[in-house]
């Protein structure tokens, strides 16, 4: 296995938080960048790296209004983190967003919220 040059990058954990850009595409809370002021790109785990292309087109993917655009971009930044082996998953986070005896959610995997989930009860 090739040694891994950590010079660049500085991961704490990891997020799906891009699923709501592209479904389908979940890791790109890991191009989370900094270069002295630090891109407010992720929603719940601090990922940072040092790549430039890696910044330059998280930061496209987020503020790109076309799908299919925004679809690609953020390929792109997959295609960097699977070749860089950015990925570290150190925890998966549980999370709780309403709760209610009367209402029942069946939890997915990808931590998507959709409304055909729930369940209602008398």
């Amino acid at each position: 296995m090739p040694e891994m040059d950590l010079t660049r990058r500085r991961l704490m954990g990891s997020a799906p938080s891009a699923a709501f850009l592209a479904p389908g595409i979940g890791f790109a809370s890991l191009a989370r960048a900094q270069a002295g002021a630090r891109l407010r790109i992720g929603l719940a785990a601090p990922n940072t790296t040092l790549d430039p292309h890696l910044q330059s087109s998280a930061k496209q993917a987020t503020r790109a209004m076309d799908n299919d655009k925004r679809a690609k971009l953020l390929a792109e930044v997959n295609e960097i983190v699977f070749a860089d082996r950015a990925i570290l998953p150190l925890h998966h986070e549980g999370l709780t967003w309403a709760a209610k005896k009367s209402i029942g959610y069946t939890p997915r995997a990808d931590q998507y919220t959709l409304a055909m989930n729930f369940t209602t009860s008398s």
